[in-house]
């Protein structure tokens, strides 16, 4: 694995624990006792990987880097990030 596909992994990671973060912020306020941000992280992270496993050929003309960036960093920091309270 070259070092362009783990910096692009690793800056899409970081993005989707930000937005798993952010939809905390904003949704668990809502319902103090239910994790609405997790379930919403959870519930899109799994709809896009979905949409973009079923609809898209592995070799669409995207870079690897771009690929692995969006579907291990991004939607894998958006789906399982933990977090601290």
């Amino acid at each position: 694995m070259n070092p362009s596909v783990l910096a692009g992994i690793g800056i899409g990671a970081a993005l989707g624990a930000w937005l798993r973060y952010a939809f905390a912020l904003m949704l668990n306020p809502l319902f103090p006792t239910l994790p609405l941000g997790t379930v919403a992280a959870n519930l899109l992270g799994g709809f896009l990987m979905g949409i973009v496993i079923s609809n898209f050929p592995p070799y669409m003309g995207l870079p690897v880097e771009l690929r692995l960036a969006f579907a291990t960093g991004f939607l894998g920091g958006l789906t399982t990030f933990s977090t601290f309270d």
